[in-house]
């Protein structure tokens, strides 16, 4: 079968390019699928996660700045992919609002997957726009989320399809959970609540260990933040974006993740795949479906820093035993996530369609 992704990019270190080079490389190397991916003004870019050689890729350039031009130049160019492919599926990985109508003016025999990376609220709509979001959802054959609530979110319609983000593999080698050391992983956007967690951290007295900030984007508003709210720069140190992630949760003692919406939390699960448990808010929607408070980790409540800072607190006061015990449930969860059983899933859709 021929797959076409259109995607906005596929060069940052996000969770959704992540995915995509998972699925992709599996869907070529274990399902013998020809893939596809239509990608937005990175010619000659490096991707940052690796995509499987196999893949056909077309580059968008679009250059210029007035907004209906730039949008006829887009809608030009990705019918003319399609039309080159030829594929069977076409999947829109596009959180912005402007993938959600690609149906309207995209004039192909192949099935429509609108694939959907983030929360509802994400976009931050005010209610009348959320409404039309969710017509769109009709456009499709398929509308793809990643969690039951997202369902809910996106009106429970009949094309709507649970499918969770994949894990590469469980290594074998966990975290000794003995180094004192949190860590988040993640950009530094609003979205991703770092301003919550360091009002968190002001609440937390006495604190000896080290919070490492991974992710990409400007630190100089957060980092006047701490130290306005006194929280030390020693402590909560930023790393900027890593090409070696694998090795920081292998020295993690637990992840915190506080941001304000999630379609998932990748970083969830890959956490849990060396063994470290996490601490997260229970924000909309990804989160609560992989942390079982207090087995695998901890729940906060949304947005709420001193409720945040109270979970960071017992997991600190956990006794080493403890800890090991909840880094093996972790380890436990993430396996629900592997690859081969969320392919399976895909698998099943692709037959479907093609039914």
């Amino acid at each position: 079968m021929k797959l076409l992704y259109l995607t906005n990019g596929i060069c940052g270190g996000g969770g959704l390019e992540r995915v995509l080079s998972v699925k992709t490389r599996h869907f070529i190397s274990q399902q013998q699928h020809d893939v596809g991916i239509i990608r937005l003004n990175e010619q000659g870019k490096t991707s940052f996660f690796d995509f499987h050689p196999d893949i056909q890729f077309y580059d968008i350039e679009l250059a210029t700045t007035n907004k209906l031009s730039r949008y006829i130049s887009y809608m030009k160019a990705v019918a003319h992919a399609v039309q080159d492919y030829q594929p069977d599926i076409v999947f829109v990985c596009d959180d912005g609002i402007k993938g959600l109508f690609v149906p309207l003016w995209l004039k192909t025999k192949a099935k429509l997957v609108y694939e959907r990376h983030a929360s509802l609220e994400f976009n931050n709509t005010a209610v009348p726009l959320q409404k039309l979001m969710r017509k769109a959802v009709r456009l499709y054959d398929a509308f793809v989320v990643l969690t039951p609530s997202c369902k809910q979110d996106w009106g429970n319609q009949q094309n709507i399809h649970v499918i969770a983000n994949p894990l590469t593999d469980v290594p074998e080698q966990s975290s000794s959970l003995t180094s004192q050391r949190a860590i988040c992983v993640g950009s530094l956007s609003h979205n991703k609540g770092y301003d919550l967690l360091i009002e968190a951290l002001a609440k937390i007295k006495d604190m000896p260990w080290q919070v490492d900030i991974y992710g990409r984007g400007d630190q100089g508003q957060l980092r006047a933040q701490a130290t306005h709210l006194g929280v030390s720069l020693d402590q909560l140190q930023f790393k900027g974006e890593s090409q070696q992630i694998d090795q920081a949760y292998q020295q993690a003692d637990f992840l915190i993740l506080p941001s304000r919406t999630e379609g998932f939390g990748m970083v969830l699960i890959e956490a849990m795949a060396y063994g470290v448990p996490c601490v997260a808010f229970d924000c909309p929607n990804g989160p609560r479906y992989i942390i079982a408070d207090q087995k695998n980790g901890f729940l906060a409540k949304a947005a709420d820093p001193k409720d945040l800072a109270k979970k960071i607190e017992s997991m600190l006061a956990l006794s080493p035993a403890q800890r090991q015990q909840m880094g093996e449930h972790a380890k436990h969860t993430s396996q629900r996530y592997l690859v081969n059983h969320i392919a399976d899933q895909w698998q099943q859709l692709f037959s479907q369609l093609h039914h």
